[in-house]
C-alpha cells in the first residue's frame, strides 16, 4: 500500500516478492505439517492432537486442516498461493491494483496462530 500511495514501483516491487516470499514459506510450512502427519512426527504438539499412528493415509492428510490453527494455515496457503498467480499473471496488466490486491489477499494472514 505504501508503493501505491507513494507511487514508488520500487516499493510495490518489493511488496510483490514479499508476497511471493510469504507463498513460499507457507508452501514449506504446509509440507512439513503434512510430513510430519505422514511420517507420525509427534514431536510436533499439533499433530499430537489431531492425528493418530492407525489412521488412513486420506485421515492423516486432512488432518492437517482439522484443527483451527491447521485450517487457518490452509487457508492462508490457499490465499498465497493462488494471490501469487494472479499477481504473476497481471503482472505487467493492471499494475496500479497489484498492491491493493497483495493486502486484501493476505490480509488474514496476520491472525496466523503461532504454536
Amino acid at each position: 500500500m505504501a508503493g501505491a500511495r507513494r507511487r514508488s514501483r520500487r516499493l510495490i516491487d518489493s511488496g510483490i516478492g514479499a508476497f511471493y516470499l510469504i507463498a513460499a514459506l507457507m508452501a514449506a510450512g504446509s509440507a512439513v505439517m503434512i510430513n510430519a502427519f505422514l511420517t507420525n512426527d509427534y514431536s510436533i504438539k499439533y499433530v499430537v492432537h489431531y492425528s493418530d499412528s492407525v489412521q488412513p493415509l486420506f485421515y492423516k492428510i486432512t488432518s492437517y486442516w482439522g484443527g483451527l490453527d491447521g485450517s487457518i494455515m490452509f487457508w492462508v496457503f490457499l490465499l498465497s498461493i493462488f494471490g501469487s498467480i494472479a499477481v504473476y499473471v497481471n503482472r505487467e496488466r493492471h499494475r496500479e491494483l497489484i498492491p491493493v490486491c497483495d493486502c486484501h489477499d493476505l490480509g488474514g494472514a496476520d491472525v496466523l496462530p503461532v504454536p
